[in-house]
């Protein structure tokens, strides 16, 4: 801006110094006319004229020097520009590469949510892919559960599961199994079906009912005690008129945290002893009285 304006205000001398010289030339070419008629007719000196004639070959000269300045000032003042304007340019790329690294200073979030955690001390350095916090999506939850290894094989991806919480049912699907096994468990994604509880936080424990194979009637039994004095191969079966329990030979197969599926020796409808059986012994028969 400032060469401009010193080009401009160049300009402006010159302009005003051809004004100068042109109003000059003019008086001495007059100069000039006058005295050469008053020298044909012997009214003036040969000096005088002579001096007038030099006089206005000067300014005439001038004027053409002054020109041609004029001339290599602008080209000058030209190629000078075209310099300034490089060097603003590369000055304005520089610019805004420092814009860039303070911009990239600023730590932005992938997403947005809540930042509920955040383990960085002022003055720490971190490194780059470090973990800095932890930021919860608001709009949307999935619960993250552990599954023995033993159902391994058959949990799949799109199985129903369900928990409860504050005395409502809330529906899952899986959408994700993790294969790695640590501690004799591995690892499952569910989504919620349908609405998702107002008052579920990050972190927070449900107890989840996974479906595992395709529904079908089945007969049940309440898991207890009886399982650890039997494995699971008889039970203590209460007859039609309660006054006794026989020793009966059963056989389980499927089972989750409440109940077994009962694949051989009961009926439904059947009353079992399910507490403990290490009090017992091993007798066929037990009495049962009020």
């Amino acid at each position: 801006r400032n060469t401009r304006l010193a080009m401009q205000q160049n300009a402006l001398q010159l302009d005003a110094q051809m004004a100068e010289l042109d109003y000059q030339i003019k008086s001495a070419h007059r100069l000039f006319n006058q005295n050469r008629t008053l020298l044909e007719r012997q009214m003036v000196s040969q000096d005088m004229f002579d001096e007038s004639s030099d006089h206005y070959d000067y300014l005439v000269r001038k004027r053409e020097l002054t020109i041609e300045t004029q001339r290599q000032d602008s080209l000058f003042r030209s190629l000078q520009i075209e310099m300034l304007e490089a060097s603003v340019a590369r000055i304005e790329a520089n610019l805004t590469i420092v814009r860039q690294n303070l911009d990239n200073l600023v730590l932005r979030a992938p997403v947005s949510g809540r930042l509920t955690s955040l383990n960085a001390e002022i003055g720490e350095s971190k490194s780059r892919g470090e973990r800095l916090g932890q930021i919860d999506v608001l709009d949307g939850y999935k619960v993250r559960a552990e599954v023995d290894e033993h159902y391994i094989t058959r949990v799949d991806v799109d199985r129903s599961g369900e928990f409860d919480l504050s005395g409502a049912t809330y529906h899952l699907t899986v959408t994700k199994i993790y294969p790695e096994v640590a501690d004799g468990r591995f690892q499952i994604d569910l989504e919620f079906v349908d609405s998702v509880p107002d008052d579920l936080r990050r972190g927070q424990t449900v107890h989840v009912r996974l479906e595992l194979d395709d529904l079908s009637n089945a007969v049940l039994l309440a898991r207890g005690g009886f399982h650890q004095s039997t494995g699971g191969n008889w039970a203590y079966v209460v007859v039609e008129s309660g006054d006794y329990a026989v020793k009966r030979d059963i056989r389980l197969g499927r089972k989750n945290p409440k109940v077994f599926e009962v694949l051989e020796g009961l009926e439904p409808g059947e009353r079992v002893i399910t507490s403990s059986y290490s009090s017992f012994g091993d007798v066929d028969r037990l009495i049962l009285t009020n």
